[in-house]
């Protein structure tokens, strides 16, 4: 018989066991040079990003790690009212990694704030 899906959490590491387990440790392990190159391409081009909650765990553990401020996983009713701050506070872009509505509400919130000036990305898998 398979053992429940679960995390072993100790002071120096973390055991996944089965698949479901194993996706959530990639959260705790991500890559430190995928979080690094994020960072120099968002400062780049003063970018921002907002993620729904349901994107893959490993992504979502690059995204906490990466040291900048402009970096929010939420619900799709607060990404874009984060969208709108991190405008305010000088984001010239903002990538949306969720569905289209997810995309053009960004977009609208963004219009009706008066920041038609910041370019909206939608990120695909291709």
């Amino acid at each position: 018989m398979a053992s429940f899906p679960s995390l072993l959490l100790q002071a120096e590491t973390i055991a996944a066991q089965g698949a479901f387990a194993e996706a959530q440790a990639a959260f705790f392990d991500p890559d430190p040079e995928a979080a690094l190159g994020l960072r120099r391409r968002l400062a780049a081009v003063d970018g921002g990003v907002v993620a729904h909650f349901y994107m893959d765990p490993e992504l979502q553990g690059v995204l906490y790690a990466t040291p900048w401020p402009h970096i929010h996983i939420s619900d799709s009713l607060v990404m874009a009212d984060r969208a709108v701050a991190m405008a305010e506070a000088g984001a010239r872009t903002i990538a949306v990694l969720g569905v289209d509505f997810m995309s053009e509400n960004v977009r609208a919130m963004l219009d009706a704030s008066g920041r038609s000036d910041v370019a909206v990305y939608r990120v695909s898998e291709r």
